[in-house]
């Protein structure tokens, strides 16, 4: 059966003239045309953003909440070739190039998922990658005046994401750890 589940949904996104993208990690997009866009999240993090608008929509799927790599004026520039890695390069970036598409940052509609600590009980604090990109996500989207209006993070669980760019509705189904 899961072919003709797949055949049909390919259909119906024909029919109603909409994109499928699928976020790997250190992935991100800004979907221009109505997109269907899907990942899994464990430690990583999505970050959506939408505007009602302009019916525009980005997401990343960030590994890491800082950059390991020294690229110096590259991530403020856009031209770094890792940023969609690291949650503090990656929301700067989606914010700047939301802005550039003509939208103000205070219409965007913001959500957070993912940030799971897949191994909770044998990490240190400090050492669980998932609360960490939680935390960094939070700081940055505040830091920008950017207010998350839902999320779902955190936990042991994975999580598997659909984004419709058309509404900006995000769907989420809880992985069983």
């Amino acid at each position: 059966m899961p072919a003709v589940s797949a055949v049909f949904t390919l259909l119906v996104m024909n029919m109603l003239r909409v994109d499928a993208v699928y976020l790997k990690p250190g992935d991100f997009c800004i979907a221009l045309r109505p997109t269907i866009v899907k990942t899994v999240l464990g430690s990583c993090v999505t970050i959506t953003m939408y505007s009602a608008r302009t019916k525009i929509g980005a997401a990343c799927h960030a590994l890491l909440p800082t950059c390991r790599e020294d690229q110096g004026p590259q991530c403020s520039t856009g031209t770094c070739q890792t940023a969609s890695r690291y949650v503090e390069c990656i929301i700067p970036e989606m914010a700047r190039r939301m802005q550039e598409k003509g939208m103000v940052l205070s219409e965007l509609e913001i959500k957070l998922f993912g940030g799971a600590d897949m191994m909770m009980e044998s990490l240190a604090d400090h050492q669980r990658v998932g609360s960490q990109n939680v935390l960094k996500s939070k700081m940055l989207l505040a830091r920008l005046g950017m207010t998350i209006k839902s999320s779902d993070v955190g936990g042991a669980a994975g999580r598997k994401l659909i984004f419709d760019t058309r509404s900006g509705d995000v769907w989420i189904k809880r992985l069983i750890p």
